[in-house]
């Protein structure tokens, strides 16, 4: 059973091959719901909830305004998820994979709005753990082994990733910090060389952020007792080591920047892609 989409013209994702890629990963390089055409995107929306309404087995005659809502919630409030995901997430929903303290999440004969962001929520949990390998496997795939058009791929599919990680929470990850090479590469970002005094102060900020955030850490253990214990005294070593020339700091540094960058761009996916494809 599918879902029946209509698939927008001239917007493209860009992917790297790879063996045995988990379907969340599949998943989520399709269109995003906030890059097709709002008309488009509608339509989509009510075949999806339609879909939605088999898939739990709700009979035609138990369709409610509820259901017309839920495709105008879908539509307003979820354009970070590809369509492709949000079924994935109720078939893993229908399976029994998701959880809710600690116990199966029930799974009901009805969706509505509230269902729906459980759900997905539920998904979000599970993504974000289980591609935490895949991220890693992916950037460990950079190798000297790969011919310079595969590394020119991967690397441009990390800034891609870099930036849709930014339009869903504002920030970029340091799995990504990579893209800040890329962004120097296609001449978008000035060399270091050329511009160290504005990435020394990048440093420096991104230095006293992570001193910060091992205070707090040692804060909160002090509060609960951990004063005298191993991981305050490795924790305690950890931020006293750090320095402007820490990788975790170049991590964080490179980040900052991208952050910054994209901020001033200020594009959805489509047309970040399109400005990267004109700058190759």
């Amino acid at each position: 059973m599918e879902v029946a989409l209509i698939k927008p013209e001239n917007v493209s994702v860009q992917i790297v091959q790879m063996a045995n890629k988990p379907q969340m990963a599949v998943a989520m390089e399709n269109v995003k719901l906030r890059d097709y055409p709002e008309d488009m995107r509608l339509t989509n929306c009510v075949n999806l909830v339609e879909w939605l309404l088999n898939l739990l087995g709700v009979n035609a005659k138990d369709q409610t305004d509820h259901h017309t809502e839920l495709a105008k919630h879908i539509f307003s409030s979820h354009g970070k998820w590809t369509f492709q995901e949000i079924k994935l997430a109720f078939e893993m929903y229908v399976r029994g994979d998701f959880y809710e303290n600690g116990k199966p999440m029930l799974v009901t004969q009805s969706v509505n709005a509230v269902v729906f962001g459980r759900v997905m929520r539920s998904y979000e949990e599970k993504k974000k753990s289980e591609l935490d390998a895949y991220y890693r496997k992916k950037n460990a795939f950079k190798t000297p082994e790969m011919s310079l058009e595969e590394k020119r791929k991967y690397a441009i599919e990390n800034l891609l990733l870099a930036h849709e990680c930014f339009l869903e929470s504002g920030k970029v990850e340091e799995n990504y910090y990579t893209a800040f090479d890329t962004l120097i590469e296609l001449k978008f970002l000035k060399p270091y060389q050329q511009f160290q005094n504005w990435y020394d102060l990048k440093k420096k900020n991104a230095l006293v952020i992570l001193q910060s955030e091992y205070r707090n850490k040692l804060k909160e253990l002090d509060k609960n007792g951990k004063r005298q214990s191993k991981e305050y005294a490795e924790t305690y070593r950890e931020g006293a080591r750090l320095t402007t020339e820490s990788k975790a700091v170049e991590k964080l540094y490179k980040c900052l920047v991208l952050r910054d960058f994209f901020t001033k761009k200020n594009m959805n996916q489509a047309e970040f892609l399109k400005l990267v494809k004109d700058g190759i």
